[in-house]
């Protein structure tokens, strides 16, 4: 088993996919990366997952029904939902069904790595990360926010 905190990223947009990629990585983290929902449900590595970061519209299983899934199978995995297309009723399904973040693009990677930070990292883990988002913070852009917490 990993001793890093393990970040499963799941978007059928590629240079997405690979952004979030590179940023988990930057941070310390492990990145696993899927296309599609229906790989992160195969893969034999999921058990090993601390957070998922999905898009909500894919082809095939939605974000949303992915964490409904994990959630089922007796995985309830920490998820934040990322979408182009925000969506009232949607996001408000979403956050009642668990998922602890409901982010619209373009999002802050400051965001993302608190709400990652907040939600399944090692205590010991916090300055670290707190010290990263610091030195990359003026770097993006503003950011649509509607969190559970």
């Amino acid at each position: 088993m990993p001793t890093k905190a393990v970040i499963a990223i799941v978007d059928d947009d590629h240079s997405m996919r690979e952004a979030l990629t590179s940023l988990v990585r930057s941070l310390g983290y492990v990145a696993m990366a899927f296309d599609c929902a229906e790989d992160l449900l195969k893969s034999k590595r999921r058990r090993n997952v601390s957070c998922v970061i999905t898009d909500v519209q894919m082809p095939g299983m939605t974000g949303i029904e992915l964490h409904n899934r994990l959630v089922t199978s007796g995985e309830p995995i920490p998820t934040i939902l990322i979408t182009a297309f925000p969506d009232e009723r949607a996001r408000q399904r979403a956050l009642q069904t668990g998922v602890i973040c409901y982010l619209t693009k373009p999002f802050s990677v400051v965001v993302t790595t608190q709400i990652m930070t907040n939600n399944m990292v090692p205590a010991a883990d916090v300055r670290k990360t707190s010290l990263i988002v610091g030195l990359i913070a003026a770097r993006f852009v503003p950011w649509a926010l509607a969190c559970a917490k």
